[in-house]
């Protein structure tokens, strides 16, 4: 007999959501709870995104789950969605859902000549259904394997700067001073950093140069090999005030 995936949902979130988010919230536990192990559901509801995230992962960790499926608060996952991405057999695994604002561009992203750009930058299109690899993308509706955070663990230090927050620092990319460590971020960016002075929670995500937390924990996890991949026959609904969906996309969109 097949063992059930060991799954902990983490859900990062503040003030209060909408009454068809939490329908539909209902229904996939409902029905996740018959195909999978699902172990807990994880909150956290301060206004910081990256302190939410940080705290879910390190709720996790504690579990003996293998994966967690991050839905946001305002993303509304399709019945069925979370079984989908179990089954492609990707460590790292996002649906597909859209921005709430015009031009409602994929929240998906190519990275091109050092800049992100959604998948459907200068008229490129996909067929529905597809699974395809992505440099960066929201995590509104994303399966992680455990393995990814226990690498990035494993990979990189954290340090503080001089008179500012946490940073994590590749450890291939840590160069010795004579009085302090340098070390290269993700921009190339040197800075003077120390070991952190006060106790802080390991920083799989953080907010750094008007970027989001998601950009900062997929370019840890893709440095280090893990492919990121978009399925997009996972269409989700992106609330605000009402969800914005793959057919509202489609329609602008002329296909």
């Amino acid at each position: 007999m097949t063992s059930l995936k060991k799954v902990s949902l983490g859900v990062p979130c503040y003030g209060d959501q909408s009454p068809r988010w939490w329908g539909q919230m209902v229904k996939n536990v409902a029905q996740l709870s018959k195909t999978v192990e699902l172990n807990n559901i994880l909150i956290a509801d301060s206004m910081a995104t990256d302190h939410n995230r940080n705290l879910i992962v390190s709720e996790f960790l504690k579990t003996d789950s293998e994966w967690l499926f991050w839905i946001d608060a305002d993303t509304i996952v399709p019945q069925g969605g979370i079984e989908r991405l179990l089954s492609t057999g990707k460590t790292f695994i996002s649906g597909l859902y859209y921005a709430k604002h015009p031009p409602h561009n994929p929240i998906a992203y190519y990275n091109h000549l050092n800049a992100y750009k959604s998948i459907d930058y200068e008229g490129r299109t996909w067929e529905r259904g597809e699974i395809i690899e992505v440099d960066t993308c929201g995590m509104g509706c994303m399966l992680t394997h455990r393995s990814i955070f226990e690498a990035i663990k494993a990979n990189y230090t954290m340090k503080q700067e001089v008179g500012g927050g946490m940073i994590l620092v590749h450890n291939d990319d840590i160069k010795v001073g004579s009085a302090s460590e340098i070390g290269a971020t993700p921009t190339s960016i040197t800075r003077e950093l120390i070991d952190p002075e006060i106790e802080a929670r390991y920083p799989y995500f953080a907010l750094e140069h008007g970027r989001t937390e998601d950009i900062w924990f997929t370019e840890k996890a893709t440095r280090l090999g893990f492919k990121l991949f978009v399925d997009t026959s996972v269409e989700c609904g992106h609330l605000y005030p009402r969800a914005f969906e793959g057919k509202d996309y489609r329609k602008i969109a002329g296909y």
